[in-house]
């Protein structure tokens, strides 16, 4: 038997809640679903592990790190851009075309 644990964090109406979680896992059997041992929703983080029954400091340490979304730095990155793509010149270039090949029919 195995104990887990998870912790996320939630706005609800604007409030920061904690949702903890007791569960135990029963890897040496297969058709053994996971029994919820405790379960633990407060704005307090610590008073959620409480009601949770999670008392062991360690474990509450690691939840509180994975309740707790690291929210990184925003980096700018560079992206090269060619030169932009002008489509005047194209279509100049193919009206071009169009009238010298229609020179030629009208000659030819």
């Amino acid at each position: 038997m195995e104990t887990l644990y998870k912790a996320y964090s939630k706005n609800v109406l604007n409030k920061k809640y904690y949702f903890v979680k007791k569960i135990y896992h029963f890897p040496e059997y297969n058709q053994v679903d996971d029994i919820l041992e405790g379960y633990g929703m407060h704005e307090n983080f610590f008073k959620a592990c409480s009601i949770a029954g999670i008392n062991d400091v360690k474990v509450r340490k690691y939840l509180l790190a994975e309740a707790e979304p690291v929210i990184l730095p925003a980096k700018v990155v560079h992206i090269f851009r060619p030169a932009k793509y002008n489509p005047g010149i194209f279509r100049n270039f193919l009206q071009t075309m169009k009238w010298a090949l229609g020179q030629n029919k009208a000659t030819g």
